[in-house]
């Protein structure tokens, strides 16, 4: 499937040349940045991140989202094969937050060989990604505006390196080796799911506009024009909806309930809490493995938990064993997943079709009540759960 570049070239508001040469490349990547903002709203919604294309055009181009590295370069992609360019795929390490050797292969950026050399692309890194592309030789410096962009050789180590106004910063480091489908599958799945993942943790957002640019990062904003910054701090989800139709050309009204493990404050739903099996508060279940849908150690669920996983439950080997029966491994550990697996004694918030179904068959493990989700109720009786409540619960 191939992309639709009439659509792609509205949305970016592009109307230039098409030839497959560096003042396209230079010209396309400007527009895209400025057009799709940086985002990861729809990891903290717990919702699945496409980066088949379909699903990108679906999100970025109709309706006008933005997102995170995986799609916006995956996007990109597209479109500069469609034009004429070779553009090759790369894994990279980012070193804000850890060192090359702690890191982990979670970014995406892209190649692309022209006749005066070899260009990198990376539209899709938050507030330090660079406005050009950037020559893929050592200490070459790419510029835009008071931003510049160059990269440091370490023999088969290629880093990335940004010059603001007030600071140099270590980007991310890679080898530019081809990756496959598969590798961006895992990295991309890895990133918007592991507990201990930025993405899923905090709020990143980082938009562009004419002279300068806006990012927001938890609920601390700083508007940059001109080279001034201007920083403030978003009082509630309600101004965050403001902000985001002010500023990155979205609104979505589910941010009302935006929960974000690193603000406390946004750790239930405006509207009321939410409330167990015995018509009290919901109490954590688990921070240790962390458990729940949102990985935020409640069995919170939403409309986007298809599976209900509602029932805190303390599993045993009796238990286990007839899930994993029923094709539900919840012993083998995944850590590309995020998952530890579970060992007998672990408490783990559950489906409540699965939990049913060991009742049925007599393999029920004991049930927290106070971290059991309401909405169990809908599938299983009360009597049921309390027959099973574990002592004190």
């Amino acid at each position: 499937m191939s992309i639709d570049l009439d659509r792609y070239f509205e949305r970016i508001r592009f109307g230039g040349s098409t030839t497959p040469d560096r003042h396209t490349l230079a010209t396309i990547l400007a527009a895209h940045m400025a057009a799709i903002p940086f985002e990861n709203i729809d990891v903290l919604l717990g919702r699945g991140i496409r980066i088949d294309l379909p699903g990108l055009e679906a999100k970025l181009v109709a309706a006008r989202r933005g997102g995170y590295c995986f799609e916006h370069a995956t996007l990109l992609k597209a479109a500069l094969e469609a034009l004429g360019f070779q553009p090759v795929s790369h894994l990279a390490r980012v070193l804000v937050v850890a060192p090359r050797a702690l890191a982990p292969r979670t970014h995406m950026v892209l190649s692309v060989p022209l006749r005066e050399g070899t260009f990198v692309l990376d539209p899709g890194f938050g507030a330090l990604a660079p406005r050009v592309p950037v020559p893929l030789a050592a200490n070459v410096v790419a510029a835009s505006g008071s931003e510049s962009h160059w990269f440091e050789q370490d023999g088969p180590y290629w880093t990335l390196k940004a010059q603001s106004p007030d600071k140099v910063a270590e980007c991310w480091v890679t080898t530019f080796e081809t990756e496959g489908p598969a590798d961006f599958a895992v990295a991309n799945h890895y990133t918007a799911t592991h507990p201990q993942s930025p993405f899923v943790n905090r709020i990143m957002l980082r938009a562009l506009i004419d002279d300068g640019r806006v990012t927001l990062h938890n609920r601390d904003m700083t508007l940059i024009r001109n080279g001034i910054p201007t920083e403030s701090r978003i009082a509630d989800r309600s101004e965050l909806r403001r902000v985001l139709t002010m500023h990155f050309g979205f609104d979505l009204p589910e941010v009302d309930d935006l929960r974000v493990p690193t603000i406390p404050e946004w750790s239930l739903r405006m509207a009321d809490a939410d409330l167990n099996v015995l018509g009290g508060t919901l109490v954590p279940c688990s921070l240790d493995p962390v458990t729940g849908f949102y990985r935020d150690g409640c069995c919170n669920t939403g409309t986007e938990d298809v599976g209900l996983h509602v029932v805190c439950t303390q599993v045993t080997s009796e238990f286990l064993a007839f899930a994993r029966e029923q094709g539900n491994d919840l012993i083998t550990p995944m850590p590309r997943f995020g998952f530890p697996g579970l060992q007998p004694g672990d408490r783990w918030c559950v489906c409540a079709a699965t939990w049913r179904q060991a009742y049925e068959a007599g393999v029920a493990s004991p049930v927290v009540l106070e971290s059991t989700h309401e909405e169990t109720l809908a599938m299983i009786p009360l009597a049921a759960l309390k027959e099973y409540a574990l002592d004190g619960s």
